[in-house]
């Protein structure tokens, strides 16, 4: 693994976008609208909001064409989300990822998962109406790393930041911690991308 980070900070950067990225098939054709988003809300198994931490590029040697594979990994924190708990930290491969994206460390993600496979990712920002039809939060994680489910546990509140209307809190000169284990949440910032 050393070896492979080492040959990536040498190596030219890699394509971490997918101009073509998969897309279900009610997306296919069609823009994102009701009938969209009430289809990825029932195929979906996870609902999770996320933050991008980092991307990761690491080239490994290979006998292809070019003489090395370049994967480009996005890591995403989750914060809460809907329906069945998803993972604290979340990596997802640049196939899955759209050159759509705004994908600035800092960003906010509403992204929608069948098992460990991402259905689409939608900016935080253009979610509100999404949020409003998920309603409250199912789980949620808190800053050390333990999930939450509110409905389980006794006076903890539904969510962590207040109502579902209260989408995740973003400032545009965020940094994200560089010490996820420090005892604060790299994640915590203020304001709103959703509003």
């Amino acid at each position: 693994m050393l070896l492979a980070t080492a040959l990536a900070s040498h190596a030219a950067p890699a394509i971490g976008c997918n101009p073509n990225a998969p897309v279900p098939p009610v997306l296919e054709d069609h823009a994102y609208d009701d009938v969209a988003r009430k289809v990825l809300m029932t195929q979906a198994g996870t609902i999770a909001m996320a933050r991008l931490l980092t991307r990761v590029d690491l080239l490994f040697e290979s006998d292809g064409p070019t003489g090395s594979a370049e994967l480009p990994t996005y890591q995403f924190d989750v914060k809460d989300g809907w329906k069945a708990p998803g993972p604290r930290r979340l990596s997802l491969d640049g196939h899955w990822i759209s050159c759509d994206l705004d994908l600035k460390p800092g960003a906010w993600f509403l992204i929608f998962l069948q098992g460990d496979w991402p259905l689409y990712i939608r900016p935080a920002e253009d979610s509100s109406v999404d949020l409003q039809i998920l309603g409250e939060i199912q789980w949620f994680y808190t800053p050390s790393g333990q999930l939450i489910l509110p409905e389980l546990v006794e006076d903890v509140p539904q969510s962590p930041r207040g109502t579902s209307g209260d989408a995740h809190d973003d400032t545009a000169n965020d940094t994200v911690s560089e010490h996820p284990d420090d005892g604060g949440d790299p994640g915590e910032t203020t304001g709103s991308p959703a509003e």
